[in-house]
C-alpha cells in the first residue's frame, strides 16, 4: 500500500511463465476505470496487465483482463 509499481513482483522464471502486471484490490468500491487506468500505468515492458478484485459483496475473487490477454491465455499462447 502506498508503494508504486505493480502488486505482485514476478521475476526470472515465474515471469516468463506469468507474464502479468499485476494490480491488486481489496475494496467495496469497484471502478473498473481506474483500476485498468492504474494497472496499464504500472505495466512492466513485456507483459500484459491484470486486475485481481477482492470484496466482501461478491463470494468470488474477480479476474480482470483485456481480451487479448484472456485469448493469449485459453490459446495456450501464455504457458501457465
Amino acid at each position: 500500500m502506498g508503494q508504486s509499481g505493480v502488486d505482485v513482483i514476478l521475476r526470472d522464471e515465474a515471469l516468463k511463465k506469468f507474464p502479468f502486471s499485476i494490480e491488486c484490490k481489496s475494496t467495496e468500491s469497484i471502478n473498473l476505470r481506474d483500476f485498468i487506468q492504474q494497472a496499464k500505468s504500472n505495466q512492466k515492458e513485456g507483459t500484459d496487465w491484470m486486475v485481481v478484485i477482492r470484496t466482501k459483496s461478491i463470494s468470488d475473487v474477480i479476474v480482470v483482463m483485456s481480451w487479448d490477454s484472456f485469448e493469449k491465455l485459453y490459446k495456450g499462447e501464455i504457458n501457465v
